[in-house]
C-alpha cells in the first residue's frame, strides 16, 4: 500500500490510469490476492483510487491533493461550527419588549388618527379643503374630498 502510494505521488502511477491488475500486483509484491486487494480498498476509502467494475482500478487523485482537500474540509467544518455555536447563542427577540414596541405603535396609530380627524375639522370651520383631500381632488381618479364637521 505504501509503495503504491509514493508511486502515485511521485506519479509513475499517473491520475487517470489504471494501476496494475491483482495478479500483476501478487507477483510483485509476493503476497496474496487478499493482501493486495485490502491495500487497493484503503487507498480506495482514502481517496486516491477508484475502481469501474469489468474493467480495472484506476487513479484518482495524488496523496498531496488528497490531503489539502481534507484540510479544506476540515476548516470548512470548523467554520460550520462556530456559525453554528453563534448562531445557536444569538438571544431570539425580548417577548416582553416586542408586545411593549407592539402597543406603542399602536398608540401611536391611534394619536395621529385623532389629531389627522381634528385637522380635518378645523380645516372645515375655517372653510378649507384638507391638504390631503386637495391633492387628491386633483387626481379624477381619486375618491371626492370628504366633508369636515361642522361646515
Amino acid at each position: 500500500m505504501e509503495d503504491l502510494r509514493a508511486q502515485i505521488s511521485d506519479e509513475r502511477l499517473k491520475v487517470g490510469e489504471p494501476i496494475p491488475s491483482t495478479a500483476t500486483l501478487t507477483g510483485v509484491y509476493g503476497v496474496s490476492s487478499t493482501v493486495i486487494r485490502r491495500a487497493v480498498s484503503e487507498l480506495t476509502r482514502e481517496g486516491l483510487l477508484y475502481g469501474q467494475p469489468g474493467k480495472a482500478v484506476f487513479v484518482q487523485a495524488k496523496p498531496e491533493d488528497v490531503h489539502q482537500e481534507q484540510l479544506t474540509l476540515e476548516r470548512l467544518a470548523q467554520g460550520l461550527a462556530s456559525l453554528q455555536t453563534q448562531v445557536n447563542t444569538m438571544q431570539s427577540p425580548d417577548r416582553e419588549a416586542l408586545n411593549d414596541l407592539q402597543q406603542e405603535l399602536a398608540d401611536l396609530r391611534g394619536t395621529v388618527e385623532l389629531l389627522q380627524s381634528q385637522l380635518i375639522d378645523l380645516y372645515g370651520r375655517l372653510g378649507q379643503p384638507y391638504p390631503r383631500d386637495a391633492r387628491s381632488s386633483q387626481n379624477p381618479a381619486s375618491p371626492r374630498p370628504r366633508q369636515a364637521n361642522g361646515a
